[in-house]
């Protein structure tokens, strides 16, 4: 009797896979525009600050972070395709960085904006350091 040395072994392997932007092409499929079409405002100015889903489809999930905080849902508009934040009659603790994430399956993707208070020079010295 011959005894094998190993023994072939059949097996079935699943593989996730997380893609990043740009993975697949360069395009970054969330957009970030701001109206008015500037990043420095003053105390009082109203802002828009709208996320767009630009490329493959809805997305399942947009959300809005401020300053890496979440922004909960009820205090923008949201659909599979945009998210909408208005802030009205702004103070200078809306400034900071706007992060808008979606999510499409196993995809994400973000792109973020930082809003600038006009003579708020200690907050333009933290982002700069």
């Amino acid at each position: 009797m011959i005894v094998p040395f190993f023994e072939i072994i059949k097996c079935n392997i699943v593989l996730n896979v997380l893609l990043f932007p740009g993975s697949l092409s360069d395009a970054t499929p969330v957009r970030i525009d701001v109206h008015p079409q500037n990043k420095s405002f003053n105390p009082g100015d109203n802002v828009t600050l709208t996320c767009l889903v630009e490329h493959g489809g809805p997305a399942d999930v947009i959300l809005w972070y401020k300053d890496d905080q979440p922004i909960s849902a009820n205090n923008y508009s949201n659909s599979s395709q945009l998210a909408e934040i208005s802030l009205l009659n702004v103070t200078r603790s809306d400034a900071g960085r706007y992060n808008c994430t979606m999510w499409r399956g196993e995809v994400m993707d973000t792109n973020s904006i930082d809003l600038h208070m006009n003579g708020n020079s200690n907050y333009n010295d933290h982002w700069n350091s």
